[in-house]
């Protein structure tokens, strides 16, 4: 049995998330071999790994409660770099990547737009070991997605894609927002720059199947964090230094400042 065999329903769980199908992706989780519940264990660790399984297999009791759209926070979303022949690598969040140097594929523009090609960036899904075991529990009340944005870029952008991926997803049913982080603000900037599709997703029954907004330590008034990060002093941006084999913090810094979602 060769690699791409052995671990073919983590490649599907990965790619289900990548695309917003939940459901999908929670069948993936639960058709695990032994080898890949090991890989994961391994990943999550085995009390995280227990409650993982637990949101999973929590059956919905009943009709669905609405419609959920599940907002991550800085970071939180994979990014794949693909180079001309269109082959993908992940490159966040992937530690032999980041040891190669390969943190430089994700460089903006001054401007804060990508760089021409190749490679070129694109998302790839949630940071499943952060939100898989949220969206499952979400699954368990609601029809739960995930939306994953480039968390590098200008917010309106991605407020944008948002706006369409409710539009395609929902057909004008109420749809709530829950948000992590930076996602509370992305919210924000879509309820601004949207305000005719955010008042599409209110319910109008008033059973409360759509319309609010629900943030989880979502930095409203700023983050002293990210004054940190781009001086960095913050933790992970040191990490990131020492795990880099071909940058110092000066020349790090000198890609993660190009990030305007920060």
């Amino acid at each position: 049995m060769d690699k791409g065999t052995k671990y073919r329903k983590l490649r599907e769980l990965d790619t289900a998330l990548g695309e917003g199908r939940t459901e999908d992706a929670r069948r993936a989780l639960l058709d695990l071999s032994d080898d890949e519940r090991a890989v994961l264990r391994e990943y999550l660790g085995e009390e995280e790994l227990k409650e993982l399984y637990k949101a999973a297999t929590r059956r919905r009791r009943g009709p669905s409660l609405g419609r959920v759209v599940l907002l991550p926070g800085l970071m939180g979303t994979n990014l794949d770099s693909v180079d001309a022949s269109g082959d993908a690598d992940r490159v966040w969040i992937n530690l032999f990547r980041m040891f190669g140097g390969r943190m430089n594929d994700l460089r903006l523009a001054e401007d804060g737009q990508p760089l021409p090609p190749p490679p070129s960036v694109r998302t790839a899904g949630i940071h499943s070991g952060t939100y898989l075991k949220l969206l499952f529990e979400l699954q368990a009340h609601w029809d739960a997605i995930p939306f994953g944005y480039d968390w590098r870029t200008d917010l309106r952008q991605s407020a944008g894609a948002l706006a369409d991926r409710v539009r395609e997803w929902a057909k004008g049913e109420p749809v709530h927002l829950v948000a992590h982080s930076l996602g509370g603000i992305l919210a924000r900037t879509f309820i601004k720059r949207f305000p005719d599709a955010w008042a599409g997703m209110l319910d109008r029954t008033g059973k409360g199947r759509g319309g609010r907004l629900v943030m989880l330590g979502t930095p409203n008034r700023g983050a002293f964090a990210i004054v940190l990060a781009l001086s960095g002093e913050e933790k992970l941006v040191k990490t990131l230094a020492k795990i880099d084999s071909k940058h110092d913090v000066t020349e790090l810094l000198q890609i993660l400042n190009t990030f305007l979602g920060s």
